[in-house]
C-alpha cells in the first residue's frame, strides 16, 4: 500500500501532496456530516409528524366541545353570540376534517380517520339542522336534531379517543426506532472521529518518513565525503518533489 502511494505521488510537489491529503480528509468529514444531517432531518420530520397529529386531535376535541356548547346555548337562548361562535367553530371543524383520510385503506389508523371524518360530517349536519330548525321555530325539529347530534357526538368522542390511543402506541414504536437511529448516528460520529484521527496519523507518519529519511541519507553522505570518501554511489531519486530535487 505504501509503495503504491509513493509510486503515484512521486511526481507531485509537496504543496500538491499536502493539498491532496487535506482534501481527502475534508471529503470524508463532509460525507459523514451529510449522512448525519439526512438522518437527523428524518428524525425531526417523524417527531414533528407525531406531535402535529396529537396536537390536532386535541384541537378537534376542543372545537367539538365549543360547537356542542354553542348549539345548546343557542337552542335555549337564541343569542347571536352563540350563533356566531357556532359558525366559526364549525368552519374550523370542517377544516380539520379535510386533513383526515377519506379513501379506502387497509391501514387501521387511516381507516379510523375515514370513519371519524364520516361521523364528523354526519354530526355537523345534525347540528346545522338543529340551528336551522330553531331559527324556523320548529321546536320538534330542533329537539330531534339536537338529540341525534348528541348521540353522534358521544360516539365521535369515543372514536377520537381510540385514534389517540393508537397514535400513542405508534408514537411509542417510532420513539424506539428514533432512539435506534440516534444510537447509530452516535456510532457513526465516533467512527468518523476515529477514522480521521487514524488517517491523519498515517499521513503524519508518512510525511515524517518522507522528510527525515532523505535528510538522514544526505547527512550520511556528507559525513562520508567529509572523511574523504569521494567514491560514493549517487543517491537514488525516488520522488520529484522539493526533497527529491535536494537529493
Amino acid at each position: 500500500m505504501r509503495k503504491w502511494i509513493s509510486s503515484h505521488l512521486q511526481y507531485y510537489s509537496l504543496r500538491q501532496k499536502i493539498s491532496l491529503i487535506f482534501g481527502l480528509t475534508m471529503m470524508i468529514v463532509c460525507m459523514v456530516n451529510i449522512i448525519t444531517y439526512v438522518n437527523l432531518n428524518r428524525i425531526e420530520k417523524t417527531v414533528n409528524s407525531v406531535y402535529d397529529s396529537n396536537r390536532n386531535l386535541q384541537q378537534i376535541t376542543t372545537t367539538m366541545d365549543e360547537i356542542q356548547t354553542n348549539v345548546y346555548a343557542y337552542l335555549n337562548t337564541r343569542g347571536t353570540d352563540e350563533l356566531e361562535g357556532y359558525y366559526r367553530a364549525s368552519a374550523e371543524f370542517r377544516e380539520y376534517m379535510e386533513g383526515f383520510n377519506d379513501r379506502p385503506t387497509n391501514d387501521s389508523l387511516k381507516l379510523k380517520e375515514k370513519n371519524i371524518r364520516s361521523l364528523g360530517e354526519t354530526w355537523i349536519g345534525f347540528t346545522e339542522q338543529a340551528i336551522l330548525a330553531k331559527r324556523g321555530r320548529d321546536i320538534a325539529g330542533y329537539g330531534q336534531a339536537y338529540q341525534q347530534a348528541e348521540e353522534v357526538y358521544q360516539y365521535l368522542q369515543i372514536q377520537l379517543k381510540s385514534l389517540s390511543t393508537e397514535l400513542f402506541a405508534r408514537s411509542t414504536e417510532q420513539y424506539h426506532a428514533l432512539a435506534l437511529v440516534r444510537q447509530r448516528i452516535l456510532v457513526l460520529c465516533i467512527c468518523e472521529i476515529l477514522l480521521v484521527l487514524v488517517f491523519n496519523l498515517m499521513v503524519l507518519l508518512y510525511f515524517l518518513d518522507h522528510f527525515t529519511q532523505p535528510l538522514a541519507l544526505l547527512a550520511g553522505y556528507a559525513e562520508q565525503v567529509g572523511k574523504g570518501d569521494l567514491a560514493l554511489e549517487p543517491l537514488e531519486v525516488q520522488s520529484h518533489d522539493e526533497v527529491g530535487i535536494v537529493r
